[in-house]
């Protein structure tokens, strides 16, 4: 028998040895007579300096098949998860079965092999009926010596020491290699997740299948609890381990402790602005280690959860168009921003056993040709500062023959005085269900300066000139489109070029009407009135040979 647990290998010879690192260790090598090789995979759980034993992994000589022994009793043979029950069935000459205590793998060639393992304890057992078992076997199960050797330290600890006394006499197999694994072990690593009780659980299995002896009644004279597998049937992720809560006595997935200090504290976590969806996610087990239940988290709008990925637990919250959730949406000079807040339900009764969790998150449009990196999500009762991301679009300016704008006018084209053209001025990459581009002003000049000497507005306010009569404002913050007409025309005794200036904003459409009012008896009241810094806005620029 070879029992590894934990960090610790005990070979055949009943040598004990642990590992020091987190890598991958050839239990058994291939031989003439058992063809096999086993491997076992060592990770880190609650410490960063301690190793477990994670997964036991099987593969058969001149077979690319690899079967893999993980975590909650999964299976994968070459890559595929499969089903077990408690009747063994074949994969790749392999027999596998599945109970509620862990599964068992059986290969029989000139010589048999079973492996158990339930998650923690790996114990294999290679057996002939007729011959002993060859001592050519290799790998750490042969010779664990190869390993760092440990301090002679277990017997000091009087949850090991149990394994010397009743019922474990009755087993006629040496209980020092375990006494001295579980010391090493309990005195380098808190005695939580049922560790005491692996040691004596496997050190019970070894004595049921090597000398034939049940030891009734073993768990109640420790304090073990019954022959179910500690967290048999618990999915945890990769970067997740499953062990007990401090109270309850329930188990859940606890986050690696490397994975854990690289991803910081819970908060830590960026909003992710993109193609107009706005997203923020969690590491569930980070969030569980701060006492807080995702379920009871939301968006402004109630029915906006948090969804969960099946496999890696990761905790999403996402708003976009099709489901705002209740996102406000404000604007200023350099900025239009989308906000929506992270929060908990609203509590019952007069005390509450958790933190109340406000987690402000934002994405952003710069109003065009604005650069700006920085906008805050702010921080609640139980977070941290978040970082940031904005949303990005491209704003053009075109001039077409008609007003379905179908028919461009290239460069180079005449066009004669007091001909009617429209101008399209758009931004791609928005969602028009929740933008729109608003012109705050369009005027013309005899050079290429905005601010020439020689002027004719076109559009003033959002609004039509009415010293103008040709200009038509056709569609204005409607969408991510909008468009005006006007008549073509040139400066009295002037000739060249004819240069025309466009202001633009966005506008949150979410609970705004960013429609410009241009009645005439309002128009008095519109005109006085400047949302935004002139000398902020978007400025494009085309010009027309006269």
């Amino acid at each position: 028998m070879c029992t590894v647990m934990g960090p610790i290998v005990i070979d055949f010879y009943g040598r004990g040895s642990a590992v020091q690192d987190r890598c991958v260790y050839e239990l058994m090598t291939p031989t003439e007579t058992l063809n096999v090789t086993i491997l076992a995979e060592f990770r880190e759980r609650r410490r960063r300096d301690f190793s477990f034993l994670d997964r036991v992994i099987v593969q058969q000589l001149g077979s690319n098949v690899q079967t893999v022994l993980g975590q909650g009793g999964r299976v994968w043979v070459d890559g595929t998860l499969v089903t077990l029950t408690s009747t063994p069935q074949l994969f790749n000459n392999m027999m596998l079965s599945q109970d509620q205590t862990g599964v068992t793998l059986q290969i029989s060639q000139t010589y048999n092999l079973s492996l158990f393992f339930d998650g923690n304890t790996a114990q294999i057992n290679v057996y002939a009926l007729t011959r002993a078992v060859p001592g050519n076997l290799q790998g750490l199960c042969s010779d664990s010596g190869q390993l760092s050797q440990m301090k002679q330290v277990g017997l000091s600890n009087a949850d090991c020491a149990l394994l010397m006394g009743a019922p474990f006499t009755t087993c006629n197999i040496d209980p020092q290699p375990y006494i001295l694994s579980c010391g090493y072990t309990l005195c380098r690593y808190p005695a939580v997740d049922g560790l005491k009780c692996q040691f004596m659980e496997a050190y019970a299995r070894d004595c049921r299948i090597r000398r034939n002896t049940m030891m009734d009644g073993w768990r109640s004279s420790v304090s073990c609890p019954g022959p179910q597998a500690f967290c048999q049937g618990r999915f945890c992720s990769d970067h997740e381990f499953c062990g007990e809560k401090s109270y309850g006595g329930d188990t859940r997935c606890f986050c690696r402790a490397i994975f854990a200090s690289q991803n910081g504290p819970a908060f830590e976590q960026s909003t992710v602005c993109i193609e107009n969806t706005a997203s923020v996610t969690f590491v569930g087990c980070l969030l569980e280690d701060f006492g807080i239940d995702y379920t009871a988290l939301h968006l402004k709008d109630e029915t906006c959860k948090g969804q969960v990925d099946n496999m890696n637990h990761m905790v999403s919250f996402t708003f976009d168009g099709h489901n705002t959730c209740g996102t406000v949406v404000t604007a200023n000079d350099t900025h239009l921003i989308y906000m929506n807040t992270i929060m908990s339900e609203n509590r019952s009764g007069e005390i509450v056993r958790s933190e109340d969790v406000l987690i402000d998150l934002s994405c952003f449009y710069d109003q065009p040709d604005i650069k700006s990196y920085s906008i805050q999500i702010r921080d609640g009762s139980v977070i941290q500062q978040l970082r940031y991301g904005q949303w990005f679009y491209n704003l053009t300016m075109k001039v077409y023959w008609d007003s379905a704008r179908t028919q461009p006018i290239v460069e180079g084209t005449d066009i004669q005085l007091n001909y009617k053209i429209w101008v399209e001025l758009k931004a791609d990459g928005l969602d028009s269900r929740i933008v729109a581009v608003v012109i705050e002003s369009c005027w013309a000049t005899h050079d290429p300066l905005s601010n020439g000497t020689l002027r004719h507005d076109l559009i003033v306010n959002s609004c039509a000139n009415l010293n103008d009569g040709t200009v038509t404002v056709e569609s204005n913050g409607q969408g991510t489109t909008s468009y005006f007409s006007f008549n073509t025309f040139k400066f009295y005794g002037q000739t060249g070029d004819v240069y025309l200036h466009c202001r633009v904003h966005l506008c949150g459409t979410i609970n705004n009407n960013c429609v410009p009012n241009c009645n005439t008896n309002t128009r008095r009241r519109r005109s006085a009135r400047t949302n935004y810094d002139v000398e902020n806005s978007a400025l494009l620029t085309l010009a027309w040979i006269n």
